[in-house]
C-alpha cells in the first residue's frame, strides 16, 4: 500500500530534473546508519553546509554527497537513458544498479534502493532487510572490489535474485515500512 502511494510521487520528483535526482541520492546518503525520523533534519544541516554539515556528511558520506551533487547532469542523464530503454523490470533495475554502485559510498544496496525510489524497480537490502530475511550483512558487501566484469555480473544478478525472492521492489517497501 505504501509503496504504490509514495514511490509514483517520488518518482515523478526524481525525474523531473537532474537536480532532483541528485537530491533523492543525496536522501539515500543520509539515510546511512542513521534512523529514518533523523533524515529530515540531517538534510537541512548538510544543505547548510558549513562546519555543523560535517556531524552529518561523516566518513565517506561527505564524498559521496558532493559526488553526486557534481555529476548530477552525467548520472540522471544515464539513468534516464536506461529508463526510457530498458525491455523489462529486470533489465532496468540491473542498469540503474550498475551505474549507481559505481558512486563513491554506494554499493549494490544504496543503488538498489535509488532505482527502488525513483524507478520502482530493485530493492533496498539493507541491514534491516538482510536480518528479516536470514541474510548476512556481508553478502553483498564489496561490490566494487571485485577484479573481474563477470565476478561482478554475478553478484549483481544474485542481488537481484534476492529481491526478487523477496517479492520484489513492492514487497520490499512495504514489508520494511511495517517492519520499521
Amino acid at each position: 500500500i505504501m509503496f504504490d502511494r509514495d514511490q509514483p510521487i517520488i518518482a515523478k520528483h526524481a525525474i523531473q530534473s537532474a537536480d532532483n535526482f541528485a537530491r533523492l541520492c543525496q536522501f539515500v546518503i543520509l539515510t546511512v546508519q542513521t534512523s529514518l525520523e533523523n533524515v529530515p533534519a540531517d538534510i537541512e544541516t548538510a544543505a547548510a553546509g558549513g562546519d555543523e554539515a560535517m556531524g552529518v556528511l561523516y566518513g565517506w558520506k561527505f564524498q559521496a554527497y558532493n559526488y553526486v551533487w557534481e555529476h548530477r547532469e552525467a548520472l540522471a542523464t544515464q539513468c534516464y537513458f536506461e529508463a526510457m530503454h530498458a525491455k523489462s523490470d529486470r533489465e532496468l533495475a540491473r542498469a540503474i544498479i550498475e551505474i549507481l554502485a559505481n558512486v563513491h559510498g554506494f554499493g549494490l544496496v544504496k543503488a538498489g534502493f535509488v532505482a527502488q525510489l525513483a524507478f520502482g524497480v530493485g530493492g533496498c537490502l539493507d541491514t534491516h532487510n538482510l536480518r528479516r530475511f536470514g541474510l548476512s550483512k556481508t553478502t553483498f558487501a564489496k561490490y566494487k572490489t571485485l577484479k573481474t566484469v563477470k565476478a561482478r555480473a554475478r553478484k549483481l544478478e544474485a542481488y537481484l535474485d534476492a529481491c526478487e525472492a523477496q517479492g520484489g521492489a513492492r514487497a520490499l517497501w512495504d514489508g520494511w515500512c511495517n517492519y520499521v
